[in-house]
């Protein structure tokens, strides 16, 4: 990544065919507050898998709080859910 600073006067990070980051190399550093660009580069992509992380989490949030609720509303749901509660408690003992 130090070859960028020598060779280059403008650098462009990418990700997924989007720019991210342009510029002169040595304004992105002190934007990012890095001595290097290789910093630079683990900071923009933490950051990323970061909201990646983030929005995965609520989506998977989202589709449980649907299902519970599709459970509650579906009959059949409900009926398991409580066989399911009383075997546990005891109060069946043979399998259906």
């Amino acid at each position: 990544m130090g070859e960028i600073e020598e060779i280059c006067d403008k650098v462009a990070i990418l990700c997924n065919e989007k720019i991210i980051e342009q510029g002169d190399p040595s304004k992105i550093k002190k934007k990012y507050n890095s001595k290097e660009m290789e910093k630079v580069f683990e900071k923009i992509f933490a950051n990323k898998r970061k909201k990646a992380y983030q929005e995965h989490s609520e989506i998977k949030t989202k589709l449980k709080e649907k299902n519970n609720k599709t459970k509650k509303e579906d009959p059949w749901g409900i009926l398991e859910q409580k066989i399911k509660e009383n075997k546990k408690s005891g109060k069946y003992k043979n399998d259906f």
